[in-house]
């Protein structure tokens, strides 16, 4: 099964499930061999020995993952436009609010509220500019509406209307496809989704521009979507980097914080002495991590590791460890993306190469290397794409 662009995921999933007749349903919705989930993929990972050249009980955290949960996620994509393609909106509360403008050229603008402005940094590959926004559901749910005022750019009103609730059996993951490519892993999870209905429409500075037909998953007489959806409870969790500088520093409790994510290492019991060393070396078993401000203190996503991630601070010049990874949204909760995790040890310099193995999507796009100087304590990254 080829993957699915970004902007048909949560489309295609919903007219999946809202398609007649449901024998169609069913056979459009089978896996491919290739992207067939393994349910006892971290717990059947090989056992491995480490090279360890001397004890150590510090570790370090070089995977920085924010996890944000916005209350409501609403997109629309646009027909006529001349320069935007589509608009979306996380909005975590009713001051908190990100606004994404695509262009037609793949590049995009983010547009904060200022309350959000002062808390999530967007990176410098992306526009950032400040905005006022207010959201509100509507008929009990069914409908939405999002309006945006740009500091320096348009006005934008969003009016959704949908085809029926949002509702649980629409849920799953999407698709980034080769959205951001270079911000890392992405897992985007939906709760509650809804598709469009013909009503729906966008406004900016005063003229309506219509949301389209997508021709590519309507199933007429039975089903005809429109580009625009709504969303409740939308989780992300992106596995990226810490900008170059400083890893976080691992108190005594085994917490860490920064400006945008706290967590707790979880440790693995000691390993032994190994290659004559007086006292067990540290590796890591499980990472949690929340980002309060962006809406997750309450749901932490968890990666955990099967053999414990090796630490890279006692590596043996030379050596190489491998363990295997799963994303979850929550400790103990099935994993969302798996893979495999290696470090090699190479003078003061460890790489960490994080490939995902599942879903496809991940697989083919989504490989991540970490150089890490261990000297210096700086992390820098990059993506590894596999040819499709």
């Amino acid at each position: 099964m080829r993957a699915i662009p970004v902007r048909r995921a949560l489309a295609l999933s919903l007219a999946l499930a809202f398609s007649i007749p449901a024998a169609a349903q069913g056979s459009a919705r089978v896996r491919s061999p290739s992207d067939a989930r393994d349910p006892d993929w971290l717990a059947a990972a090989p056992s491995a020995a480490r090279d360890y050249r001397c004890a150590e009980k510090r570790v370090i955290v070089p995977f920085r993952v924010l996890n944000l949960r916005a209350a409501y996620h609403v997109m629309a994509w646009l027909k006529d436009h001349p320069e935007l393609e589509s608009i979306e909106a996380f909005v975590f509360d009713d001051d908190r609010i990100q606004t994404i403008l695509t262009r037609r050229d793949g590049t995009q603008i983010d547009v904060l509220t200022p309350a959000l402005a002062a808390v999530l940094d967007t990176g410098k590959r992306r526009e950032r500019r400040e905005g006022a926004a207010s959201f509100r559901v509507e008929s009990g749910g069914k409908d939405a509406f999002l309006s945006v005022a740009v500091s320096g750019g348009p006005r934008i009103e969003f009016r959704y209307r949908g085809q029926d609730l949002p509702d649980a059996s629409h849920a799953g993951m999407t698709d980034p496809g080769l959205h951001d490519p270079a911000g890392g892993l992405p897992a985007f999870y939906r709760a509650k989704s809804s598709v469009s209905g013909p009503r729906s429409k966008v406004t900016i500075d005063g003229k309506e521009y219509a949301v389209p037909i997508d021709e590519e998953i309507s199933k007429p007489p039975f089903f005809t979507a429109y580009s625009a959806f709504l969303t409740v409870g939308f989780h992300a969790a992106i596995v990226g980097t810490y900008p170059e500088g400083d890893l976080p520093s691992i108190g005594s409790d085994l917490r860490f914080r920064d400006r945008l994510t706290e967590g707790e290492v979880r440790l693995a019991s000691g390993i032994g002495d190994g290659a004559g060393c007086p006292h067990p070396v540290a590796e890591v078993a499980a990472i949690v991590y929340s980002s309060p401000s962006l809406g997750s203190s309450d749901r932490p996503c968890e990666l955990r590791f099967n053999p414990p991630l090796a630490n890279p601070l006692a590596l043996a010049e030379g050596s190489r460890a491998e363990s295997r990874f799963a994303l979850s949204f929550g400790p103990g909760a099935e994993a969302e993306v798996y893979g495999t995790v290696t470090v090699e040890r190479t003078g003061d310099d460890a790489v960490v190469t994080l490939a995902p193995a599942y879903p496809r999507w991940a697989r083919d796009a989504r490989a991540i290397r970490y150089r890490v100087d261990l000297a210096r304590g700086v992390c820098i990254a990059e993506m590894e794409r596999k040819a499709n």
